[in-house]
Parts: C-alpha cells; structure tokens; sequence
C-alpha cells in the first residue's frame, strides 16, 4: 500500500496519518477483509488501534476525544445508519461516519465491557480473531463469533443495537436521593446503545469522587438503573458530605444529548 498526503502544519495530524495507515497492514490486508462492502471492519480498526499510540507518541493530542465528538456530531441524524448496511450503499458523510467514527465508538465501548470483566480480555479476543481468520476474508458474523468465543458468552445484546438497529446512546440523571451521605441516583437510558456510565459527585470546595459501572449494565434491555454512591473523604480523613452537583457522562463516552446530565444539589 501507498499513502499520499499533502502538506500540513500540523504535527498531530500528519501523526495520525501515519498511524492510522500503519493499523491498514492489519485490516484490511493481513485479513483479506471486502472493505467495499463492510468498511467499518476496516476503517473503525485502524481508527481505534490509531488512537493508543497516538497519544503516547504525541501526549498533546487525544484523538480518542476528537472520535467520540465527531461520532456525537452526526449521531441520531439521517446520516446515521445501522453498520450492517453495505457500504458500497452509502455516500460521503454517511459513509464516514459508519465506517470510521460510529464503529470507532462501538469498539471502544466493546473494549470497556470486555476488559471490565477481565482486564486485557479485548486484546485477547481480537488477538483470537486475527488469529483465526488470518487471510480468509472474515464476514462481520466471524468478527461477533469469535468475540463471543473469546467472552465466554452470546453477546448478542451488543451487537444487536449497535450494528444492526437505528439509535444511538443518550443517558440522563433522572432522580437523586440523599440518604444521609450515601447518594441514590437514578440513571435513564434514554437512548437504545447501551454505554458505559461515570458518575461524579462535586464536593464545595470542586474535588470530587468518581464511580463508574460496566455498559452491561443495560444487558437485560431495562431503561433505567439506580446506582448507590458517596463522596470521599477529606484529607483528615473524615466524609465529605457537601456534594453541590452530580454529573454523569466522560469525554470519552458518546451522549447525544448532555443537557441532561448534570444534577445540582438543593442547597441546605
């Protein structure tokens, strides 16, 4: 393979050019993988494998950031299509956005599922998959068996509305109940992918503690989940108990709809 690129100034992207080509050896050619028709099983790789070592290589770019907002731009549009739709169907900002930014993002909440249950277990599985259907030209269908092999489980739940059903991810705090310094917060899923969910309690002096729970969360289909939490302690070792504000959500988890995700305490 050659690439072309024009000049550019800046370094970062001519850095992410380079690596994201360099992730091409591997998918589609190691594989043999019919691009044309399914180029996410192409492009979303070289997208998520660009985005690692990119940042080691460059500290002051975080293109994980900039996939998830580009993903966010074009989410629950009419240029957001399922994935299963062959690519040779689709045109320019629908194209891209399947093939590079929403797989991208599928694969990243696919990587935080799999490593919560054990930690390397994504690299494993896609180690697995390479592996197996090195050069044999592998369909989407061999890409979600062998990751269910390697799981340990049908994930269907997953594949079924990120791959092949119309939506996207929207997640909302919906109700919060303070029971003397232990947090009661309802968390609706507004939308039909299931993602993963950070929740932060803001303390009055902007320190905060974090909770986070695996996107399987949401495997059973419920919309709505109530997650238990509390602020941490002070450096005196004492609990902090003036949380101001509950946010959910990070910049590394799609939402298409923020606005409602932050929860401000009533004041005492």
């Amino acid at each position: 393979m050659m690439v072309n690129m024009e000049w550019v100034i800046d370094h970062s992207w001519a850095l992410y050019t380079f690596v994201h080509e360099i992730a091409h050896t591997y998918f589609p050619f190691y594989m043999g993988i019919n691009e044309r028709k399914y180029a996410w099983m192409d492009e979303g790789w070289a997208q998520i494998l660009s985005e690692y070592p990119q940042y080691v290589l460059d500290t002051a770019s975080d293109f994980r950031k900039w996939n998830v907002r580009r993903y966010q731009r074009y989410a629950s549009t009419l240029e957001d299509v399922p994935l299963m739709i062959p690519s040779y169907n689709l045109r320019e900002t629908a194209y891209d956005h399947a093939s590079y930014f929403k797989t991208c993002e599928a694969y990243n909440v696919l990587k935080e599922l799999l490593d919560a249950r054990s930690p390397g277990l994504f690299k494993q599985a896609l180690q697995r998959y390479m592996v197996r259907w090195n050069g044999k030209h592998p369909t989407p269908y061999d890409f979600f068996f062998t990751f269910d092999d390697a799981a340990g489980e049908d994930l269907g739940w997953f594949w079924r509305p990120w791959f092949f059903e119309m939506g996207y991810p929207d997640l909302s705090i919906d109700s919060v109940n303070d029971e003397t310094g232990v947090y009661n917060i309802l968390v609706t899923s507004n939308g039909t992918y299931p993602v993963p969910i950070v929740l932060t309690l803001w303390n009055n002096d902007n320190t905060s503690t974090e909770y986070k729970f695996p996107v399987d969360t949401w495997k059973d289909g419920n919309d709505s989940e109530w997650f238990k939490c509390m602020p941490g302690m002070k450096k005196d070792g004492s609990q902090d108990t003036k949380v101001t504000k509950i946010t959910l959500g990070s910049i590394y988890i799609p939402d298409t709809d923020s606005t409602n995700n932050v929860w401000i305490m009533k004041k005492q």
